[in-house]
């Protein structure tokens, strides 16, 4: 298939492009209620996307054969708009869109208690393996006490392993 950028082509991404930014305007009211951690990453990405919509809807940009292209100096203008905000005006919230209520009510739930880290259940299977060679230490030396003595000369003498490491 041979794509070509024409007037139908064009009115499908300006249509787009337009519902697109109604869902950044849409948006920005809950961006600015999430973790302080999360908003400028986010705002960045609504902003960055934005910008190239804008560059597509530029006359005379072919979307087909070139990608849209925002310069450097312009990202560095939008990355320290998200970083530091204007100060925001409280705006209520508009109920969520259907396709994205799920998100939503889940993110709205009280947070369920934190499950352990990978270092954390490292440490706790450390732990364990510790207690487990301690036990087995302590059962073979158990059992070696109830063991007879080899006859003299038999090939198997059993030593302790420390009293053969103090001998080297």
């Amino acid at each position: 298939a041979q794509p070509r950028f024409d007037a139908a082509l064009a009115g499908v991404i300006a249509r787009l492009l337009a519902a697109a930014e109604t869902l950044y305007a849409r948006a920005a009211p809950g961006i600015a209620r999430l973790p302080h951690g999360c908003r400028p990453a986010i705002r960045a990405a609504a902003a960055l996307y934005a910008e190239i919509g804008r560059a597509v809807m530029q006359p005379g940009h072919d979307p087909v054969r070139r990608r849209a292209v925002v310069p450097g100096r312009r990202k560095l203008v939008l990355l320290a708009r998200a970083v530091l905000p204007a100060k925001a005006r409280e705006t209520p919230l508009a109920s969520p869109l259907p396709a994205v209520r799920f998100l939503v009510e889940a993110a709205a739930r009280p947070p369920r208690a934190a499950s352990p880290t990978l270092w954390q259940r490292a440490d706790q299977r450390l732990a364990w393996l510790i207690a487990l060679f301690d036990r087995l230490e302590r059962d073979a030396f158990e059992l070696r006490l109830r063991r007879p003595a080899p006859p003299p000369g038999h090939p198997f003498q059993y030593t302790d392993v420390g009293a053969r490491a103090g001998a080297d």
